[in-house]
């Protein structure tokens, strides 16, 4: 099974580094999206609607704004692991195998469906990414007031 996980690994963290990307690419369109906006208005006589519009687009900027400075950390989060690394201890990169579920230490996403199986991505500071951090194969866990062994960690 590892050698699958292994495979696995990878799809997960490329999975990963689209997501951010779809998020950045998304971002930065709704950014100029709405910068183009108040150029197609024109300035009519009712001048406090105009106005208006115009501070509307720029507080969606602002926002747009904020989650791409969002998108840009989970980046640089996402290039600072390593899924060549191998380690018996859950670390930012890991994969693990739980008697309940598959987990990718990496960035907060939370479940997805790859080659019809459900895997949950997390963050190391998540709750759950928190209560594996460290764990080896045999370790036991607590989330959410259950407990849980670690069967495999890649």
């Amino acid at each position: 099974m590892s050698e699958q996980l292994l495979r696995i690994k990878k799809e997960l963290y490329n999975y990963c580094v689209e997501y951010i990307q779809t998020r950045i690419s998304n971002s930065m369109r709704a950014i100029e999206s709405a910068r183009e906006a108040p150029e197609a208005e024109t300035k009519s006589s009712a001048g406090d609607k105009y106005e208006t519009g115009r501070a509307m687009m720029q507080l969606q900027i602002e926002q747009h704004a904020i989650q791409l400075s969002g998108s840009m950390k989970l980046k640089q989060a996402l290039a600072q692991i390593s899924i060549s690394d191998k380690s018996t201890s859950v670390q930012p990169g890991s994969v693990v195998v739980t008697e309940k579920e598959i987990v990718f230490i990496a960035i907060s996403i939370g479940n997805v469906t790859l080659r019809n199986q459900r895997f949950v991505i997390v963050s190391p500071g998540s709750p759950l990414g928190a209560s594996l951090m460290g764990r080896k194969a045999g370790d036991t866990f607590t989330f959410m007031d259950r407990r849980g062994i670690v069967k495999e960690v890649i």
